[in-house]
């Protein structure tokens, strides 16, 4: 049995945990089913079965209550803080015997605490829910696994399965409260010592399932096997070896991750890229491994880049960015490596002969007539590649390589349920900067109220991407008008002694983002501190009370995203791009909507440039706050 009971518990600790987005697990409050877990240990197993409850179960279709002591309170909480409407009730007890744990059950007090409920499921950390509650166990007071023996240890003349096994078991809430009044005025120590399940299946008053019916072994499987029921408890001590096994393999099929793989090349252009290049990829690779469920192999095969320069001592967006792997349900591993062929057997390369910023993906669900003319505004000239990627939903080919990813971000390259692109949200809010970096920024003292400015000049040996003159113009003419108190201009820029720089300084209260930043701290903790430093002037244009960004900089797009989220402005640039010139207010600084009847923000703005549409500037369509 100690083999088997291995097994049992290394097959649920790789249950993979749900894909929702973590702030959107909200329990019910009342309602049929309340799922009850009983644990006073801090143990692992608790995580895994509720893991396996949130496959079976949306948490909007149950409530859930956990029962614990005072020795795992903090750790409870703490696992689960972001699950809203969790229902924690601690007993106050350090842990529990077999006696003090059938007197809680046998408590009225304890069955009170679910009257806004119809049904309770008794669920233990050696139990494990399969599949959801066929409708007729709610027609019952108490229905668990069946035993062989139950009549000798009840006194009876006759094998009765009656209600079963109470690790894994379901009860109507007021039939146990009845069964329990003969309690009411005992403590728990005065309460008998018959077993909880025990007591309740020997109360003849209470409506069971017919005796030695299908309906019990059906329920729960514990000494009786049954091929497909609800749950299990112990499942590893009394049936056979061919049972069991064949149980296990239910497990495996049904919540653990899929064995195929998403082999996704990160972003890195010739010779390397920006670091928030490569975080837009990334937000792709890990919401196509959530979307097509696959685990994520990521292939870095080039470095960072600073000033267009790229250098491995710079390290890698892992350096910078903390763990992501509680993003990455069905597992996650980083590649350096660009011989694939010796690493993989049979690779399926994705058929997309554009990089991925040229093209869209349409959800199956919305393939019809009735969304056509809305696809094709989103699409905005893109090529649809939606049946090369369609490829990743077959599991026979376990391993798919795609690699056209670039600084595309995801809001603009699937068209899918709202559902899907608030997993989206949660991924790209989940990518966070490492503390260290972001305390350098707390430790800085900055003025009350500041305006900054981010000017992206271009990469070394590539030549301006904007005119300086339309930049100098742009900017004077708008602190003219909005800044008459005179606030502080943060500036941050990637040649801060370009003459733009010199002539801004001279006209206005100028402070350059790198020279408030301690380079000996940042020096300690990084080999090449240009990303570090480049960070932290980010987080600094962030904390502004109005930014400016450069249109086509991803920096700025991702810093007017965070603006968006927090509620702050986010629509300035300091020049327009390519060929929406006559569509930029250069008094405001904002692009011009210029056609209200569309749907689409790059439809309004008359965007047309296609390709880049998902990097120039920042759209807040499909972004939920």
């Amino acid at each position: 049995m100690e083999l088997r009971k291995q097994i049992y518990f290394d097959t649920i600790k790789d249950i993979c945990p749900p894909t929702h987005d973590i702030n959107d697990i909200t329990f019910k409050v009342s309602g049929i089913l309340n799922v009850c877990l009983i644990e006073y240990r801090i143990m692992d197993e608790i995580e895994h079965v509720l893991n396996a409850l949130l496959h079976v179960y949306d948490s909007d279709e149950i409530g859930l209550t956990i029962v614990c002591g005072s020795q795992n309170e903090d750790y409870i909480r703490d696992k689960f803080n972001h699950w809203n409407n969790l229902r924690i009730i601690n007993t106050g007890h350090a842990n529990m015997t077999r006696h003090s744990y059938s007197a809680l059950l046998k408590s009225p007090s304890f069955w009170e605490q679910f009257t806004m409920w119809s049904h309770v499921l008794v669920y233990q950390t050696d139990a494990l829910i399969l599949r959801k509650i066929d409708e007729v166990y709610f027609d019952f007071d108490y229905i668990g696994a069946p035993w062989k023996d139950i009549h000798k240890w009840l006194g009876k003349n006759k094998p009765t399965y009656n209600g079963g096994n109470g690790g894994f078991s379901l009860r109507r809430v007021l039939a146990m409260i009845q069964s329990c009044e003969c309690n009411r005025n005992l403590s728990h120590d005065e309460i008998s010592v018959v077993n909880e399940d025990g007591f309740f299946c020997s109360n003849d008053t209470l409506n069971f399932a017919p005796e030695n019916s299908n309906i019990h072994k059906q329920f729960s499987i514990e000494e009786i096997f049954y091929e497909n029921p609800v749950g299990c408890h112990q499942l590893y001590r009394y049936i056979t070896d061919n049972e069991f096994y064949t149980i296990i393999n239910i497990i495996k099929q049904r919540f653990h991750k899929q064995s195929s793989t998403l082999i996704f090349t990160l972003f890195g252009g010739i010779n390397g890229v920006g670091f928030y290049n490569q975080i837009f990829s990334l937000e792709l690779a890990i919401f196509m491994s959530n979307f097509f469920k696959r685990e994520l192999h990521l292939i870095i095969n080039k470095p960072l880049a600073a000033l267009g320069v790229g250098n491995w001592n710079l390290g890698t967006i892992f350096d910078y960015i903390e763990d992501i792997s509680h993003l990455l349900p069905y597992g996650f591993k980083i590649i350096k490596s660009d011989n694939l062929e010796k690493l993989y057997n049979n690779i399926y390369t994705v058929n997309c002969e554009k990089y991925i910023s040229s093209c869209y993906y349409v959800e199956d669900s919305f393939r019809t007539d009735e969304y056509s003319k809305d696809v094709l505004e989103f699409a905005n000239g893109r090529t649809d590649i939606s049946n090369e990627l369609d490829c990743l939903f077959d599991y026979s080919k376990q391993y798919v390589l795609f690699d056209k990813s670039n600084a595309s971000r995801i809001y603009y390259n699937f068209y899918i349920s709202k559902e899907k692109y608030i997993l989206m949200n949660y991924i790209s809010e989940n990518i966070k900067l490492k503390k260290i970096i972001l305390n350098c920024v707390d430790v800085i003292k900055l003025p009350r109220k500041f305006i900054s400015l981010h000017i992206r000049f271009g990469d070394i040996g590539r030549g301006n991407f904007i005119n300086p003159r339309r930049i100098i113009n742009n900017i004077t003419n708008w602190m003219s008008l909005h800044n008459t108190n005179n606030h502080p201009l943060i500036i941050m820029c990637d040649h801060p002694k370009h003459p733009v720089i010199k002539i801004l300084d001279m006209k206005y209260n100028v402070l350059m983002s790198h020279n408030l930043i301690n380079n000996d701290k940042i020096k300690q903790l990084y080999k090449n501190p240009a990303i570090a430093m480049f960070l932290i002037e980010k987080t600094i244009c962030e904390r502004a009370d109005i930014f400016i960004g450069t249109a086509t900089s991803t920096v700025s797009v991702h810093i007017n995203y965070n603006n968006y989220l927090n509620y702050k402005p986010y629509y300035h640039y300091n020049d327009c791009y390519g060929n929406v010139e006559d569509n930029f207010d250069k008094q405001m600084l904002k692009f011009i909507k210029v056609n209200p009847e569309k749907k689409w923000t790059w439809g309004k703005y008359n965007y047309i440039e296609g390709h880049p549409l998902s990097w120039t500037l920042f759209f807040n369509d499909n972004i939920y706050r």
